[in-house]
C-alpha cells in the first residue's frame, strides 16, 4: 500500500488522498469528472470518509464507485443546494448508516426544501447535524419554508439534536414540533420580523439546552446607532427556562445590559455568550451587580466598549464577590488600564479560564504579578490562559514565563497574533522548558524570528508535558524550517502542529509529509507550501494531515 501522504490540487480543487494505515482522510471536495477519478481511484472501503463536499459540477460525475462513497460518508456538506444536486445526494445516501451530518449551505428554492425532506423521511439512524442555509437574496417565503420542513421534523426518527437554520425569513417553523431529540437550536433572524414564535418557543421548550439566536437588522435600520436587546426577548429568560447554554449575536447592537437583568431571577443558565453586543462603560456597575447576585452562571463571554476608569474598579467587584463563574471572556475594542482589578482577581477562587483581548504589556506583567503573588491559592489554579490581539516587550514575556512555570493546573496558553518579536523568544523556550502541566501553546503571529523559532523547537524536545503547539504565521528561512522538521522528528510526544502562514518552499512537502507520518502519536499537522521560484507557475498548497482519532484543545 503506498505510504505516500499528499494534497492535489487540479483546477482549484484541494483533494487530501491520506493512504496510510492509520491516518483517516479528513475532506474530500468532489467537484468535476477530473477530481472524482482521483476519489474513485484512491477509495478504498479500509478509508471510511469522515465528509464529502459537494457542488453542482459534481453531477457529471455520477459513477457507480462515487455512490459507493456517498452511501459511507459520515457528512455531506452540499456547496449549493440546487433541486438536481439535493435529489441524487437523497438517491446516493438512502442506504448510508453512517451520515451523521448534513450540511446544506444555499437551500435555493421551495423543491429544494422537499428533498432536504425526503432525506429526513429516511429516518437515518445516526443523522444528528442538519443545517440549512437560506440566500439573502432569495425569494422564498419564510412561511413557506416553514411549512414544508416543520412536517418533516416533526416526523423524523433520525436523532437530530442540532439544528441551524440561518436567514430565516420567518419564525413560523418554531410554531411546529421540533425534534424530541433536539438539544441544540440556531436561527438567525431579521430584529424586525415578528419575534412572538421565538419568545413562545422559549416558554414552552422541553428539550433545547444550548440556543444560538442571531438577530440582525433590516436595511432600514441606522446601523450606526444601532438598537437594544429586544426587552421582550430578556424578559423570557427572567424565568427559569430550560435553555442552559444562551448565545446572542447581532451587528451594532446599542447595548445588552437589559439581558443581565434576567440573571437575577434564572437559576438555570449556565452560560452567556454575547456576540458583537457591547456592553457600555455606563452600564457595567448595573451589569456586574446582577452577576454578582447570580450562583449559577459559569461561563460568560461579552464586550466592552466607550471604556473608562470604571472598567477596572467594576471587574475587581466582580472577581471578588461572584463565587460561580470558572471561565471569563472581555473582548475589548482597545486598550484600557485594569490596575484596580487586580486586588479583586488574587480574591478570586473560582475563575479557571481567562481570555482577553487588546490588552497591552502593561496588563501582561500586572497578570503575571497578580499570579507570581497568589501562588498556592486557590486563583493559582488556572487552567487555561488566552491572550490576543495585543503586543508584548521582553519585559512582560519573561514575567509571564515566571507565572506559568508556578501554575500547576495550567494546561492551555494561547497567545494569538502578538507583536512580541525575536525578544521574547527565550521567555518563550523558557516557559515550555520549566512548565510541567502545559500541554498547549500557541504562539501564532508572535513572529519569534528564525533564531527564535529554532530556540523554542529546541525547548520543545525538551518539555515535560507539551503536546500541542503553533508556530506560524511568519516566513522562515530554510534553517528555522528544519528545525521544525527536526522537532517534528525527534519529538514524539507531539500530537499536534499548527504551522500555516508561513509560505515554505514546495521542495520541503515530501520531508514534513515522511515526518508527520513517522511519528506514531500526531494526528494533525498545518502547514503552508509555496512553490520554489524555480518550479512552474501555480497555486500554494497545503499539507493538513489528519488523524482518525481527534483532540481539541483550540
Amino acid at each position: 500500500m503506498d505510504k505516500e501522504a499528499e494534497i492535489r490540487r487540479w483546477d482549484g480543487v484541494e483533494i487530501l488522498d491520506i493512504l496510510r494505515y492509520h491516518v483517516s482522510p479528513s475532506l474530500w471536495y468532489i467537484t468535476d469528472s477530473r477530481s472524482c477519478r482521483l476519489v474513485c481511484r484512491s477509495w478504498s472501503v479500509a478509508f471510511p470518509l469522515w465528509r464529502v463536499q459537494i457542488r453542482p459540477s459534481t453531477l457529471e460525475s455520477k459513477s457507480d464507485v462515487l455512490t459507493k462513497v456517498m452511501a459511507s460518508v459520515s457528512t455531506v456538506s452540499i456547496k449549493g443546494g440546487e433541486e438536481s444536486c439535493l435529489d441524487w445526494v437523497c438517491g446516493a445516501v438512502a442506504e448510508n448508516l453512517n451520515l451523521r451530518a448534513l450540511l446544506v449551505q444555499k437551500l435555493a428554492s421551495l423543491a429544494a426544501a422537499e428533498k432536504v425532506c425526503q432525506i429526513l423521511r429516511l429516518n437515518l439512524p445516526l443523522l444528528r447535524d442538519l443545517e440549512l442555509g437560506i440566500p439573502s437574496g432569495s425569494e422564498i417565503s419564510g412561511d413557506q419554508i416553514s411549512d414544508v420542513l416543520s412536517g418533516a421534523l416533526a416526523e423524523t426518527r433520525s436523532p437530530i439534536a442540532e439544528l441551524e437554520i440561518s436567514n430565516l425569513k420567518s419564525l413560523k417553523l418554531l410554531d411546529a414540533a421540533l425534534p424530541k431529540t433536539l438539544k441544540w437550536l440556531h436561527v438567525g433572524t431579521r430584529v424586525s420580523d415578528n419575534l412572538e414564535p421565538l419568545l413562545q418557543f422559549i416558554k414552552r421548550n422541553q428539550a433545547v439546552t444550548w440556543l444560538n439566536i442571531s438577530l440582525f437588522f433590516g436595511r432600514s435600520v441606522d446601523h450606526g446607532e444601532g438598537a437594544p436587546v429586544p426587552q421582550r426577548l430578556a424578559d423570557a429568560f427572567a424565568a427559569d427556562t430550560t435553555v442552559t447554554t444562551l448565545e446572542l449575536g447581532g451587528t451594532e447592537w446599542k447595548a445588552a445590559h437589559e439581558l443581565f437583568a434576567a440573571l437575577r431571577t434564572n437559576r438555570n443558565l449556565r452560560r452567556l455568550l454575547l456576540r458583537w453586543i457591547p456592553i457600555k462603560a455606563q452600564h457595567l456597575s448595573s451589569v456586574v451587580d446582577c452577576l454578582c447576585q447570580n450562583d449559577t452562571l459559569t461561563s460568560l463571554s461579552f464586550s466592552l466598549n466607550t471604556l473608562d476608569e470604571k472598567v477596572g474598579p467594576a471587574l475587581c467587584r466582580l472577581f471578588e464577590l461572584n463565587r460561580s463563574l470558572k471561565k471569563l471572556r472581555v473582548d475589548m475594542d482597545s486598550p484600557v488600564d485594569l490596575s484596580s482589578m487586580f486586588a479583586g482577581l488574587a480574591k478570586n477562587s473560582t475563575l479557571r479560564k481567562l481570555c482577553m483581548s487588546h490588552v497591552d504589556s502593561h496588563f501582561i506583567e500586572q497578570l503575571s504579578d497578580c499570579i507570581i503573588s497568589t501562588h498556592g491559592t486557590e486563583f493559582a489554579r488556572l487552567e487555561r490562559i488566552e491572550i490576543s490581539y495585543t503586543s508584548m516587550d521582553e519585559t512582560a514575556a519573561s514575567k509571564l514565563a515566571d507565572a506559568v512555570a508556578g501554575l500547576t493546573n495550567l494546561r492551555i496558553l494561547d497567545l494569538f497574533v502578538i507583536e512580541a518579536g525575536p525578544s521574547c523568544a527565550e521567555s518563550f523556550a523558557r516557559m515550555i522548558e520549566t512548565s510541567k502541566s502545559l500541554e498547549m501553546l500557541g504562539l501564532y503571529g508572535c513572529k519569534p524570528g528564525d533564531e527564535g523559532l529554532i530556540r523554542i523547537c529546541e525547548a520543545v524536545k525538551k518539555s515535560a508535558s507539551l503536546v500541542e503547539i503553533a508556530l506560524g504565521g511568519e516566513a522562515h528561512s530554510e534553517s528555522a524550517v528544519l528545525a521544525v522538521h527536526d522537532m517534528i522528528s525527534t519529538y514524539k510526544r507531539l500530537e499536534f502542529l499548527d504551522f500555516s502562514g508561513t509560505d515554505i518552499p514546495l521542495r520541503f512537502k515530501q520531508l514534513f509529509s515522511d515526518a508527520v507520518l513517522q511519528n506514531p502519536n500526531m494526528y494533525r499537522c498545518e502547514v503552508c507550501f509555496r512553490p520554489d521560484e524555480n518550479s512552474p507557475e501555480g497555486d500554494s498548497e497545503s499539507l493538513d494531515l489528519k488523524h482518525e482519532l481527534t483532540k481539541q484543545y483550540w
